[in-house]
């Protein structure tokens, strides 16, 4: 395989353990997508506003998803390379998605969290954690089933029912954050 495509699915990979992990995020937008401008960060919420369940904009994530994916493989010289490669993205993106959708953030008023996702196994994971809210920053600290390893993540709060996240590959695969939706259920 060319190192380019190589690179492509490492990249593809990379983001799909990132999003299992709960990878870091940044708590600012380095910058707009061309899927939408940047909203303002909204500072006037409180955690009793921000209370309930939380799950990622799937829609929104696979958007993401297939725009860093393209990305990466229009660096790729060889036409045939890239169509193998654009033939991928399917395959390497649903995972990801399905991860994503499947997985809820429950929000307590109290600054505790309940994060549930499904492996790829198809089992159900639940870890605990705190939240705080700060001049419009949701800071999410997670403990994993065995231990309190300090992964912690952040959000830009755009409103009641909506906050941003920069997922960012700590794998190192990939250049950019991946910039992804949390919408609060009714």
């Amino acid at each position: 395989m060319d190192r380019k495509l190589g690179r492509t699915v490492s990249v593809l990979a990379g983001v799909m353990v990132a999003l299992g992990l709960g990878a870091c995020a940044n708590q600012e937008r380095a910058g707009n997508t061309p899927r939408q401008a940047a909203p303002e960060t909204r500072t006037d919420l409180t955690m009793d506003d921000l209370a309930g369940e939380w799950t990622f904009d799937a829609a929104e994530a696979e958007a993401a998803l297939i725009e860093m994916a393209e990305a990466t493989i229009a660096e790729i010289a060889d036409p045939a390379q890239r169509r193998e490669a654009r033939a991928l993205i399917p395959d390497m993106t649903q995972p990801a998605v399905d991860a994503l959708t499947g997985t809820t953030v429950t929000l307590r008023p109290d600054g505790t969290l309940l994060s549930t996702s499904v492996d790829d196994q198809g089992r159900r994971e639940e870890s605990g954690g705190t939240w705080t809210l700060d001049a419009g920053i949701v800071v999410f600290s997670v403990r994993t089933r065995d231990r309190f390893d300090g992964e912690v993540s952040a959000a830009r709060v755009i409103d009641a029912d909506t906050m941003e996240i920069s997922v960012v590959d700590s794998g190192g695969a990939g250049d950019a954050p991946l910039t992804l939706l949390l919408r609060k259920r009714p």
